[in-house]
């Protein structure tokens, strides 16, 4: 992946993956190659689209490596 300043990626191609029978885990393609980006952080925006956590999204979310981590999310306080 080239080196740029910013990657934008939205969750449905994050949680788009299958179940490993042999390791027991959900795999995603699209987290294995972010992965291989080696980025030193990764921002969740609308971090609360992750909440369900057996969703593929949130087993791809959390298998994401960086040196830090940021979630975003909104509350609507009224």
């Amino acid at each position: 992946m080239p080196k740029h300043k910013y990657h934008i990626i939205n969750y449905d191609i994050l949680g788009r993956g299958q179940r490993d029978e042999d390791k027991k885990m959900f795999v995603s393609p699209w987290a294995q190659a972010l992965n291989l980006a080696n980025f030193d952080m990764i921002i969740f925006d609308e971090a609360h689209y992750t909440k369900n956590m057996d969703s593929g999204r949130s087993r791809a979310a959390r298998t994401l490596k960086s040196k830090y981590v940021l979630p975003l999310t909104y509350r609507d306080w009224e």
